[in-house]
């Protein structure tokens, strides 16, 4: 996990590529630094989940209904219904 990973780098055992999110406070104790990558552009899939049995309450449908038209629209295709 982040955590065993973050501790790896700190116990000098090499580097890594972790969220920025998770360093975000070692960054600003000084533990842990973040390194540039020139020219490099990291993408990963992110999945919309819910409990299939679970009732999704108004809010929740219309969070839903969001997520998938503001991802289609960025892809140029129609949205998931």
């Amino acid at each position: 996990g982040t955590e065993a990973v973050k501790k790896a780098v700190e116990a000098n055992l090499g580097v890594a590529f972790v969220s920025a999110y998770a360093i975000e406070h070692e960054v600003r104790g000084g533990v842990l630094c973040r390194l540039a990558v020139e020219g490099l552009r990291l993408q990963r899939p992110l999945e919309l989940v819910h409990r299939s049995t679970k009732y999704l309450t108004p809010a929740a449908r219309r969070f839903r209904q969001f997520v998938r038209a503001y991802l289609a629209e960025s892809a140029g295709v129609a949205p998931l219904t």
